[in-house]
């Protein structure tokens, strides 16, 4: 395989040195050699999480991240009072709990062969764990990011 920093090198990801990246492409252009080169960096740097995003702002009004978790790595219950997520698996599994009212009401398996897309509004709790080696997603939310419009719960 050639080595993934040539693959990396390819996208053109800026790194903020946070495990946060921009990618100037779209999420179309992910193929099964970027996720391969995605996974080998996260191995590289020991990181249980990174983001990829796609979108240039926080002020962009659709805002497009792809998401990647290690086994075990959980994005902790939360939720915002405006606007609707989707998630859309690439590569993996992982457990996605709903919450209302403070009672876990549903919950997902997410993999490309049980659920690959699900759409919520953000008002949901969402709770969700990787239990594969890493979990491959891309989130997709309204915009602008306003991060003192997330609850964490």
């Amino acid at each position: 395989m050639t080595d993934y920093r040539e693959k990396l090198a390819e996208l053109s990801l800026l790194d903020n040195k946070t495990n946060t990246f921009l990618w100037n492409g779209n999420f179309a252009s992910i193929s099964c050699f970027t996720l391969d080169a995605l996974e080998a960096m996260c191995n590289d740097r020991e990181s249980p999480q990174m983001r990829i995003n796609f979108h240039k702002s926080h002020n962009d009004h659709t805002q497009q991240m792809l998401m990647i978790l290690a086994q075990n790595c959980e994005i902790l219950p939360h939720f915002q009072n405006r606007g609707a997520v989707s998630y859309t698996v690439l590569r993996g599994e992982a457990e996605l709990k709903l919450t209302e009212n403070r009672v876990d009401y549903e919950t997902h398996r997410l993999a490309l062969h049980k659920i690959q897309f699900i759409k919520l509004p953000r008002s949901t709790i969402r709770h969700m764990r990787a239990t594969t080696d890493y979990f491959f997603f891309v989130e997709t939310c309204d915009g602008p990011f306003i991060r003192e419009e997330t609850i964490w719960v």
